[in-house]
């Protein structure tokens, strides 16, 4: 399973929302789309697994996100 996840600028969240994707079994991916341009240093060093992949697409609808992150992902459900 892969998990997406929208993300805009909320950077005190960061720790609580890796806290709430640490919670999923390790060999669900988790796909983290960053559309605010910024706190990517947070982000990387928030994401500790090997199946948690951080994209960079800075302010697009989130229906193109989702989209992005779908055609990303290396699951059948999302």
């Amino acid at each position: 399973a892969t998990m997406m996840v929208q993300y805009f600028k909320r950077p005190k969240n960061i720790k609580a929302i890796v806290a709430g994707l640490h919670m999923a079994p390790e060999n669900v991916e988790t796909i983290i789309n960053n559309d605010s341009g910024g706190d990517h240093v947070l982000w990387r060093t928030s994401l500790t697994r090997g199946t948690q992949y951080l994209l960079y697409s800075h302010d697009i609808h989130e229906i193109r996100a989702y989209n992005r992150m779908g055609l990303f992902g290396n699951s059948e459900m999302l």
